[in-house]
């Protein structure tokens, strides 16, 4: 239940949208100036607002909907993903953090998908592009999850990287720019590439069986 609230202030325009639900109510006000945000307060269970337009009459149209029902957001295949340390800290692993955001190392042969068959594509951790598939993968005897070939090369990211006194081509995610793993030119036929990745800079989308 959605019941709209609208009143003219000193200041501008104030809206006062009430939510009603089973959890209870909660209220968030905000308040516009010549179309500008000025404050907001919220009280009781957070809500998520999006203002569309603010006309100088003093009438404004907004969608709303509760944070806990919220849709997530459609994105662009391709678009970038950029969010803060903090958000990154949240949403990974400690182990998954250091790797994919300090550009970290796993150790060889750490439980993961360096020993995994199964069919499917494996995307980036953090952000769930596609970035390599089970068709091109390998055991390199290394340790770490290996693949001669991408499965999309738009989301795939290759730079100089110098550390550590050695020069070695650093494999990145295009999209989110998580650190991956690096390419070396030791792999089979027919690319002859070695895409060597930290198992803990992937999942795994397993490939649905076809009648």
């Amino acid at each position: 239940i959605i019941e709209g609230m609208w009143r003219r202030s000193a200041v501008g325009v104030q809206m006062g949208p009430r939510f009603g639900y089973s959890g209870g109510r909660f209220k968030a006000t905000a308040c516009y100036s010549a179309g500008t945000l000025v404050s907001t307060t919220m009280t009781g269970r957070p809500v998520c607002w999006t203002p569309t337009v603010v006309f100088a009459t003093g009438f404004s149209s907004s969608s709303y909907s509760a944070k806990d029902h919220a849709q997530p957001q459609q994105q662009e295949p391709n678009a970038k993903v950029h969010k803060s340390e903090e958000e990154w800290r949240d949403q990974l692993t400690p182990q998954q953090f250091r790797v994919c955001r300090m550009k970290g190392t796993e150790p060889p042969f750490s439980p993961g998908y360096d020993e995994d068959h199964g069919k499917g594509t494996y995307n980036c951790v953090c952000c769930g592009a596609k970035l390599f598939s089970s068709e091109t993968k390998f055991d390199s005897g290394s340790g770490w999850p290996s693949f001669y070939d991408y499965a999309n090369k738009d989301n795939i990211a290759e730079h100089h990287d110098s550390s550590y006194g050695m020069s070695r081509i650093e494999v990145c995610c295009a999209r989110c720019g998580a650190h991956l793993g690096h390419l070396f030119r030791d792999g089979p036929k027919p690319t002859g590439k070695r895409y060597c990745i930290n198992g803990v800079a992937l999942s795994f989308a397993k490939q649905e069986q076809q009648n």
